[in-house]
């Protein structure tokens, strides 16, 4: 039974002294309850003492108090409440506000014991007006726990619900509301919460995955967004994906790659700038090796060219697995092309280039672009072949064409068929002002002309010597003469033979312009004799090398089975 009767009114127990060392109320029991105090509507147990302990309870039970509808327990003092219970609970308070313990200058509520405190209300478990530590007496924030050399979880939120059971929440309204939370939600995942939004700014799923932005990652990490980097290391590193550990510096075995922006530019760099992307002047595409071009499931193999609003307007690459050129999206259609067996070139237009492209030699024997037709791998090359010449390189003709970079001189080792040409210099007589243009002269046969001038002595007669190499490399002899200074008549007297001629003019001193052509028949003449006349192959039937000026749209050109759409 309890050591005092309930009283429906005034105080259930009373007690107070001035002593020093007096105790107010004292509960004792070796087993069972020290103090208890019920109320339904008021205080169950209140104890006041302004420079001592206001409730002190040692037990199996320290403290019981409760009050369904008031403060189950209130204590002030110096020292506010103190229980302990060393095999049982030091305090156990129950009511619509269970603790109320304020100790301005002191320590609000301390409780020892195998379970220190129990607390519950309906509104308020327990109000502290000071901070609260848990293993420590003097924290240094509104709650701190010192868990000491304790391995065990220091703080632990659980719940079987949905969502917030589990949760934390942040909020600061100094500047407006503003709620961040975090929780372990029913579906395996950590979400961390704009509580206002309503809305997960970052999900760590089950399997680990992270996402921003998002809150079903599908990769380790998923952003629903864009990214930013920056600062001294910026940039975007990934590694090979057969590499396990990180490398630090990959060298030349490509093992890890970053992408970074550098002096306006957008670099690839994997031991060193492999790639590089600059936009301003002078910039473009700058490759620090070769680069092979593919066919894949394209007409060809190859590069097109774009030019501002215009679209693509230029290709060099493949037009078929034994032909490399360039080509125009207008009506020049394929304006340069080259046998890359023989190195045959014909040139039928000008290739227009929106931006410079830079290829670097590096470790390869040369600069330049590999194009690889329809998976017969590499057919053709274009780039040095050598530090002072560029060139076009196909796989069974070899350098077919090549141009010294610093005079320009181009050397063909193909045929070289054109639909004209000649040369375009400045005008000798107004060269600041006008060109002058002069046409090749051109023959049906591999026609050479050599000509000169020579005076016949007093008996008319003189010997004209031609280069040791004339027969050799000629036949079918044609000769002209022409007398100057004076009528005369003149006649070769003797053909060809060990390279010189013999004249005769009918008057003895007289000046002979001469001119003799020859047929070549030299080894790679013979090979690749010039037939002027020759029929059309069937795929060619119908069809133009310069369709406009037969009054034909571009598309029946010869060189059209690769189109701009292609």
């Amino acid at each position: 039974m309890f050591g005092v009767n309930v009283t429906t009114s005034g105080f259930g127990v009373l007690g107070q002294v001035n002593g020093d060392n007096a105790v107010g109320v004292a509960g004792l029991g070796s087993t069972g309850t020290g103090i208890a105090g019920t109320s339904t509507s008021g205080t169950g147990v209140k104890a006041a003492s302004p420079e001592g302990v206001a409730l002190r309870a040692e037990g199996a039970t320290g403290v019981v108090a409760s009050s369904p509808g008031g403060v189950a327990l209130r204590a002030e003092g110096a020292t506010g409440v103190v229980a302990s219970s060393p095999g049982g609970v030091a305090l156990r308070a129950e009511g619509a506000t269970g603790i109320v313990a304020s100790s301005p200058g002191g320590v609000a509520l301390r409780a020892e014991g195998d379970t220190g405190i129990v607390a519950s209300g309906t509104r308020i478990a327990g109000h502290f007006t000071g901070d609260v530590g848990i293993g420590t007496d003097s924290p240094g924030a509104a709650l701190e726990i010192d868990r000491g050399a304790s391995d065990d979880v220091g703080l632990q939120l659980r719940s079987t619900g949905s969502g917030w059971g589990s949760g934390l929440r942040l909020s600061n309204g100094v500047d407006g509301d503003c709620v961040f939370g975090t929780f372990a939600g029913d579906d395996g995942a950590w979400h961390f919460t704009d509580v206002l939004a309503d809305s997960d700014r970052m999900v760590i799923d089950s399997d680990g995955m992270i996402g921003l932005g998002t809150d079903a990652p599908r990769e380790q990490l998923h952003v629903e967004g864009s990214i930013h980097s920056s600062g001294q290391l910026a940039g975007l590193s990934f590694m090979d994906r057969k590499v396990g550990d990180f490398v630090a510096n990959p060298g030349d075995t490509g093992s890890r790659w970053v992408w970074y922006a550098f002096e306006g530019g957008a670099r690839l760099w994997s031991g060193t700038d492999r790639l590089s992307v600059h936009p301003g002047q002078g910039g473009g595409l700058d490759v620090n090796r070769r680069m092979r071009i593919r066919q894949g499931h394209d007409g060809s193999a190859g590069v097109w060219l774009n030019q501002g609003e215009a679209g693509d307007r230029a290709f060099v690459g493949m037009l078929d697995d034994n032909t490399v050129g360039f080509f125009g999206a207008g009506r020049i259609a394929w304006g340069l092309r080259m046998d890359v067996d023989n190195g045959q070139t014909r040139i039928l237009g000008n290739l227009d280039v929106s931006k410079r492209m830079r290829v670097g030699q590096s470790g390869d024997p040369s600069a330049g672009i590999w194009f690889n037709q329809d998976g017969t791998g590499d057919r053709a090359f274009v780039g040095m072949s050598g530090d002072d010449n560029v060139g076009f390189f196909g796989i069974g003709i070899g350098w077919g064409m090549q141009m010294d970079v610093h005079t320009g001189v181009t050397t063909f080792v193909g045929r070289l068929d054109k639909l004209g040409g000649g040369f375009k210099i400045d005008h000798p007589l107004d060269p600041a002002a006008k060109y002058l243009s002069h046409s090749f002269v051109e023959s049906p046969g591999m026609t050479n002309l050599y000509d000169g001038t020579v005076v016949t002595d007093d008996n008319g007669d003189a010997t004209v010597v031609l280069p040791d190499y004339f027969e050799a490399l000629n036949r079918d002899y044609r000769y002209q003469l022409t007398p100057v200074g004076e009528p005369a008549m003149a006649a070769v007297t003797g053909e060809i033979r060990d390279n010189s001629f013999t004249i005769r003019t009918d008057k003895p001193g007289i000046r002979v312009c001469w001119q003799v052509t020859g047929v070549r028949q030299d080894a790679w003449a013979r090979a690749h004799p010039i037939i002027p006349e020759v029929e059309k192959p069937g795929a060619e039937r119908d069809r133009y090398l310069c369709p406009e000026v037969h009054g034909q749209p571009a598309d029946r050109s010869v060189f059209a089975p690769v189109t701009a759409a292609g």
